[in-house]
Parts: structure tokens; C-alpha cells; sequence
């Protein structure tokens, strides 16, 4: 049986070591893909996670 399973970037690596620890089989099937930005998307971004980290 075959299961595609969505997971986010960040918990790629958290995700993989759960299911290796329960004994499944487990393979990426593909590599994420690396998003570009323009620079003021960037900045915006930037100054998002510094009012984030804030509160």
C-alpha cells in the first residue's frame, strides 16, 4: 500500500524520523523546491517574523 502524505518544509525532517522509528518504509519521492523572492518580498518577509517573534 501506497500513502502520499503532504507534509510542510519545515517538519520534513521531523516527519521522516517518526516514521522511520515506527518501521515503515519511508522515501522522499521528490526534493522540495527552493522559492525565490524578490528582495521587497524578502524584506516584507523579514519584517513579518520579526513582529512574530515579538509577540
Amino acid at each position: 500500500m501506497d500513502i502520499l502524505v503532504s507534509v510542510p518544509d519545515n517538519k520534513v525532517e521531523f516527519f521522516m524520523e517518526l516514521v522511520q522509528n515506527l518501521k515503515f518504509k519511508a522515501e522522499p519521492t521528490s526534493k522540495p523546491k527552493k522559492k525565490s523572492f524578490t528582495p521587497e518580498q524578502q524584506e516584507w518577509i523579514n519584517d513579518l517574523k520579526e513582529s512574530l517573534e515579538q509577540v
